[in-house]
């Protein structure tokens, strides 16, 4: 559970230090002073806004109790009527569980929750809905037995997700094009696509949780949520509507639009996509195309250390909002595929010319390997990453299937 997923129209306005740490010390000084002045009263104009504000920026500096301090001036007011008093309740119930802050005895972050959870559908009601099921299918909600953590993680997510089942689920003609941009969401305003957003990252977790081999398992409903995240522009869920169309997965198999979601997912740098393209490429021997998607992350591979690989790829998945164990497992696969291609001679280190327009920064990179030296290497470097996969797919190899 994470003070990250905040309204944008809201989390935007923090303060930030200086580039320069010459200016930072005295800019953070000035930003706290000014805040600081204008917190002194409740009769201050836009008080609870400046609270927020200077809650926000203690955050940012790493001052947890400061800023459960300053939260709580607004967010323990009787009315709570207004969006940064309720903003500020949600921040104090998260920043007490993060941190294992007790601020008041009597309070339980979880609790809190609950009570802005329940109050309405809006924004507040979504996030907090969304980091409930977010703790509780990860263990850490005291209020839930272990028997009870799917169900109780699935209910919360249901409830942010936006809905009712069955009314979503209204025939509606849904093509894989009309999934990405859709002209519905052009029209909306900044709000609604921030809610439409978190809605979509508990879309997203639901069409996750219908897969586990758990008594939940319904492969049509996963489909079904990944279809809704989708469709209000979550790239895990495009990634997985294309895998779940190319395999038959809660759907008839589709090809075409399987194809059509992986390549729009990886476009937006999702590496669990990329890595089912070139594997997808691969085995229908579209080498050429599988080189293209697989090179520039097999060359990390090559080159660089596990400690730095995982750390840019478990950016680039926090970046946009992705899981970052399929990220890892999506990055070895195209480091394998590309290997692969390597060790059967379908790209030829030897046979690329200096003076070769088509040669690009990748090949440069790799001009100093031999063909035999490559695909060793990269196994290595897969194998000490992700060995459970890699056992997969060299027994795959081994089998004469890739």
């Amino acid at each position: 559970m994470s003070y990250e997923y905040l309204p944008d129209h809201i989390s935007g306005t923090t303060v930030h230090q200086s580039d320069t740490n010459s200016h930072s010390n005295l800019a953070v000084t000035n930003a706290e002073n000014l805040l600081l002045s204008k917190t002194e009263s409740p009769n201050e104009p836009d008080y609870e806004q400046n609270c927020f504000l200077l809650g926000q920026f203690y955050t940012e500096q790493q001052q947890p109790d400061k800023a459960v301090t300053t939260f709580s001036k607004i967010a323990s007011s009787e009315k709570n009527a207004s969006v940064f008093a309720r903003q500020a309740k949600y921040q104090v119930s998260i920043l007490c569980f993060d941190q294992g802050l007790v601020f008041d005895t009597k309070m339980n972050p979880f609790d809190e929750l609950e009570k802005l959870a329940a109050q309405s559908t809006d924004l507040f009601s979504v996030c907090a809905n969304y980091n409930l099921g977010l703790a509780t299918f990860n263990g850490y909600n005291p209020n839930i037995p272990s028997g009870k953590v799917l169900e109780v993680a699935c209910r919360y997510w249901l409830e942010a997700a936006g809905g009712d089942v069955h009314q979503l689920s209204e025939p509606r003609n849904v093509k894989a094009l009309d999934i990405f941009m859709p002209d519905a969401q052009k029209s909306l305003s900044q709000e609604e696509k921030e809610l439409n957003f978190y809605k979509a990252m508990a879309q997203c977790k639901l069409g996750q949780l219908y897969t586990y081999n758990s008594e939940l398992r319904n492969e049509e409903l996963s489909f079904f949520w990944h279809t809704e995240a989708a469709s209000n522009g979550n790239i895990e869920s495009q990634g997985c509507l294309g895998v779940m169309n190319l395999e038959g997965i809660g759907c008839r198999k589709n090809e075409k639009s399987g194809l059509y979601c992986l390549k729009h997912a990886t476009a937006a740098k999702d590496f669990y996509a990329a890595g089912r393209l070139a594997e997808y490429y691969y085995k229908n021997k579209l080498y050429s195309h599988c080189i293209s998607i697989s090179k520039p992350y097999a060359v990390k591979f090559l080159l660089d250390t596990k400690c730095n690989i995982l750390d840019q790829v478990r950016t680039g998945a926090k970046q946009i909002h992705c899981s970052e164990s399929f990220a890892v497992k999506g990055a070895v696969l195209c480091a394998f595929y590309f290997a692969r291609c390597v060790e059967k001679r379908f790209y030829d280190v030897k046979s690329l010319s200096e003076n070769d327009e088509n040669k690009d920064d990748e090949d440069v990179l790799l001009e100093g390997f031999s063909n035999d030296d490559i695909p060793i290497k990269i196994y290595r470097a897969c194998a000490e990453i992700e060995p459970s996969l890699m056992v997969e797919m060299q027994q795959l190899k081994l089998e004469g299937i890739v």
